[in-house]
């Protein structure tokens, strides 16, 4: 190959990419999480006072990547893939650090019993990346159908990309669900001054914890803050929200606080994720009005 042809093939190469890159919605750490301004405690970070988390359906923000699951039949976990508009993987490399992780998986199940997984799927080789259900929750899952979340920092645009689709695990057996789990047992949660809940209202969901055994609850650091809650419902979509400071996460009983502006009416449920020398999920049911 002569070498103008060489340039100009890197011309036409570094002009694709950079059209590709400029498809993205404008989508800045605040995609996520409008006002981004964070507030670090001791080392923890925690969301600024006008910060507050959105509800997206993936679908509607049009980003010019596919995600792809392949779930496993022994119902252990599975391989993801996500590909450009032409069906290329996008490799490692462009997936930025978020939150101490590349990429964030969000599982949130349909049939079969109702759970959550937050999970963080590692690259492999040929492009693809794999993820396995902790072994409490695989011992106990029973297979069903799957909502499937992800969202990564693209690394060159720096935009928060969101992807989803939907995965079914098969049914087989039926005497056990996941949520029977200790994943899903050890704590409880309930609302603090839960208040009117109207779609469209920027609301703080307050949240206390408790060990179900009686004994103190110390929350530990999950990916850099001090719990995780994430708001799906009947229709496509989710919220992912990190807690706000107000001084009441410490204690016997601690309580996290999450802002977010509500979504369409309906029925949700807020699944909290904290690490309490062990990760734990809690499911609270919520009821949006008009």
């Amino acid at each position: 190959m002569s070498t103008r042809r060489h340039i100009a093939w890197l011309t036409a190469g570094a002009a694709a990419l950079y059209f590709l890159l400029r498809s993205l919605p404008d989508t800045q750490c605040t995609f996520l999480h409008n006002a981004h301004e964070p507030v670090m405690v001791g080392g923890i970070e925690f969301c600024g006072e006008n910060e507050e988390a959105n509800f997206y359906n993936p679908t509607d923000l049009k980003f010019p990547f596919k995600l792809i699951v392949e779930p496993r039949a022994d119902l252990t976990g599975g391989t993801l893939r996500v590909v450009d508009d032409n069906g290329r993987d996008v490799l490692p490399h462009d997936f930025a650090i978020s939150h101490t992780r590349q990429l964030h998986l969000h599982l949130a199940q349909l049939t079969g019993g109702q759970s959550y997984l937050h999970l963080h799927p590692e690259p492999q080789i040929d492009g693809s990346w794999t993820f396995a259900f902790p072994k409490d929750f695989a011992a106990k899952f029973a297979g069903g159908d799957f909502r499937v979340y992800a969202d990564f920092m693209h690394e060159r645009s720096r935009r928060t990309v969101l992807l989803n689709t939907t995965a079914s695990w098969p049914s087989l057996h039926t005497n056990s669900t996941p949520t029977t789990s200790a994943l899903y047992t050890r704590i409880h949660a309930e609302f603090v001054d839960l208040p009117v809940l109207r779609a469209g209202e920027s609301v703080m969901l307050k949240v206390r914890l408790s060990q179900k055994d009686g004994t103190p609850l110390n929350l530990e650091t999950l990916m850099g803050a001090l719990g995780h809650a994430v708001l799906v419902g009947a229709q496509p979509g989710y919220a992912h929200m990190h807690p706000s400071w107000t001084g009441r996460e410490r204690g016997e009983k601690p309580e996290l606080a999450f802002r977010v502006r509500l979504p369409a009416a309906g029925t949700y449920t807020l699944w909290v994720h904290v690490n309490a020398g062990t990760e734990s999920y809690s499911a609270l049911p919520l009821v949006i009005s008009e």
